[in-house]
């Protein structure tokens, strides 16, 4: 906008005299000065270049004869007309992918500015709910605009347009941007230039100019430690290959690379698998035994150098003797093997009584490593005991019998004998023997199972070599599942210690309740049926004594529930005791007379008739009518 350079100032001058008023404005665009004399308040009169007034070209008003009508007061005026215009015209902006994007836009020039942000020659599309969104705040001279991407993504990659118009003009600026983020996948690494002990990696350049790679190489031979299977380097490649060094000869490995950058590391290329070339061993076989076997053997055993050490897979070792302290070089025999547990060999054709020196080295493709140190021994004087002949006899489901005699009688005698057996397939038991036996019973094997034995003889020399081995199954096992194992993994409510005590109480219970549940409806069965047999006597008894309280005597009607009053005899005279039948009079007194009164009818009842042929010898009772007092 404009401002001044040159402001007017209060002026006097004689009348009839010249006069310049300086009034000077810049800016851009060049800002056109105007004058105005002031009429009234509000009212102003435009000067222009006619009479005694002019403008010169910088703005200043010049009187060419001042005239009293000429006083008064004058306006300078510069107006804005400023088309819109940016600060900056190309500005790049990075960010990283998945952060928000500030792209600016600064506009100065008149208001109102129209703002508007274009991307491939569209509109970018800024609604509720995109990723896209303008914030636009005032400045003193114009307007800042600001375009967020949200979330942004390597498809926002690109140049923005952000044009700014007025009713004066426009204009226009240009934002790149650039998002970051890991780089892609190495491609096109080849096959590496493999030596022993180092590796040359050609391949492309990473798509970032500046940027690093990783490279990963695992040891899939497995003969580094486990804590030692990943060596990372890093290494800038912004040539196009590298050279690791320090590797292990002959071992395999597994090669990847990783690009990154500011952002972050990039996926891995694909593994490229190679192996380095071999190299002799680096160590000497380890924990070098050996024996004498006889006056002309001896054995020799070994287990493989260090893992590390290989360089390469082993395939046998040079196994050297000569006499000890002697000047004669080693003779060596070879044992090829693959077996990464070690070696042993039997040396044979030497002589009696004499010490030898014995060394071991290992070797591979690329040669032999070191040798280990010199070990010394001595051959026996006299031979250890021939293997004996051993045979089995009398196998049963738990014991085998064994006899044995040794072949020759020239040689020392036996000191005693060591025994080894086993199941098939699992380790050696031994058994020492004393040196007079020839047969032993061995005892404690499990049925229906395959065994292997031999024996071995000792004398003042040694233990001499074992037998062949003999093979022989026991006989079939008696079916015995002893009960604590049977139900070892059982819960102890499940049992029979706890199940059987159990059992038997409830079953003790319920036999108790069923049996007084019995007796208790035998006993009321029993009083029902003493009831039932008591009521019509009952009822007859009443019938004699006294004249019943209910019902009709006559019609024979009997209430067995209402009873009569108590019975007192008269003074006088005796009443005899009707009983009209003798099987329900069970409670008479077995010795009482025939009562009279009976009725005509009535038949001699079982307990009648028993008594009528009982005889009396205390004499009876006779209970009838009579005066006076009974005796």
């Amino acid at each position: 906008p404009p401002h001044w350079t040159k402001e007017p100032m209060d002026t006097t001058a004689a009348k009839g005299a010249g006069l310049i008023v300086d009034c000077t404005a810049t800016g851009h665009p060049t800002p056109r000065v105007s004058w105005n004399r002031q009429k009234g308040a509000e009212h102003r009169e435009t000067v222009r270049n006619e009479g005694q007034w002019s403008t010169a070209s910088n703005g200043s008003l010049i009187f060419s004869r001042i005239d009293e009508s000429d006083a008064g007061v004058y306006v300078c005026e510069a107006p804005k007309r400023a088309p819109p215009e940016l600060k900056k015209k190309f500005e790049r902006v990075t960010v990283r992918r998945g952060h928000t994007a500030r792209l600016m836009c600064e506009i100065t020039g008149d208001k109102p500015l129209h703002i508007s942000w274009r991307k491939d020659n569209q509109d970018v599309n800024i609604q509720f709910g995109t990723r896209f969104e303008v914030v636009k705040d005032a400045t003193d001279y114009g307007t800042k605009s600001e375009l967020l991407i949200h979330d942004s993504q390597k498809a926002d990659v690109g140049s923005y347009v952000c044009q700014a118009r007025n009713k004066f003009g426009e204009d226009e600026g240009k934002v790149k941007l650039v998002v970051l983020e890991p780089p892609s996948p190495q491609l096109g690494f080849v096959l590496p230039r493999c030596k022993s002990n180092r590796f040359d990696c050609p391949g492309n350049r990473p798509p970032l100019t500046r940027a690093s790679s990783k490279i990963t190489l695992l040891d899939t031979g497995g003969t580094m430690k486990r804590e030692e299977n990943f060596i990372k380097s890093l290494y800038q490649l912004f040539r196009t290959s590298v050279t690791i060094p320090n590797l292990h000869p002959g071992t395999s490995y597994s090669v990847q690379v990783f690009a990154q950058n500011n952002v972050g590391q990039g996926d891995p290329s694909q593994p490229i698998t190679f192996r380095t070339v071999e190299a002799a061993p680096d160590g000497a076989p380890l924990d070098l035994r050996v024996e004498p076997v006889s006056s002309k053997a001896i054995r020799v055993s070994w287990k493989p150098p260090q893992r590390h050490q290989w360089n390469g897979p082993l395939r046998g070792y040079y196994v050297g003797n000569k006499v000890a302290h002697s000047s004669s070089a080693f003779t060596f025999q070879t044992v090829e093997t693959t077996d990464r547990r070690g070696g042993s060999l039997l040396i044979q054709g030497l002589q009696k009584a004499t010490t030898y020196a014995i060394i071991v080295k290992a070797f591979n493709a690329a040669g032999s490593g070191p040798e280990t140190h010199e070990l010394q021994v001595t051959t026996l004087e006299e031979d250890p005991p021939s293997p004996p002949i051993v045979g089995v006899a009398d196998v049963t489901a738990s014991s085998v019998g064994i006899h044995w005699n040794i072949g020759s009688d020239k040689q020392p005698s036996v000191v005693q004998y060591l025994l080894e057996f086993r199941e098939e397939g699992e380790e050696w038991d031994h058994i020492h023997l004393p040196g007079e036996r020839n047969s032993f019973y061995l005892t404690g094997l499990k049925g229906s199972t395959r065994y292997e034995l031999r024996l071995a003889a000792y004398n003042v020399f040694g233990r001499g070599e074992f037998s062949p081995t003999i093979d022989f199954t026991t006989g079939l096992a008696e079916i015995s599942v002893p009960f604590s194992t049977t139900y070892s993994n059982t819960p102890f409510y499940f049992r029979p210690y706890f199940v059987i005590p159990v059992a038997a109480s409830v079953v003790v219970i319920v036999t108790t309740v069923v049996i007084a549940w019995v007796c208790y409806k035998r006993m009321t069965l029993r009083q029902d049926r003493l009831l039932a047999a008591c009521q019509p006597l009952d009822c007859r008894l009443m019938q004699a004594r006294v004249p019943l309280q209910r019902g009709d005597t006559a019609g024979g009607y009997c209430d067995p529930v209402a009873r009569p009053p108590s019975y007192t005899p008269p003074m006088g005279g005796r009443h005899p005791v009707g009983i009209p039948d003798d099987d329900d009079a069970y409670d008479a007194p077995w010795d009482m007379a025939n009562p009279g009164g009976v009725p005509a009818n009535a038949q001699a009842g079982s307990y009648t008739r028993l008594k009528s042929q009982m005889p009396n010898p205390g004499g009876a009772i006779v209970i009838g009518h009579q005066s006076g007092s009974s005796r």
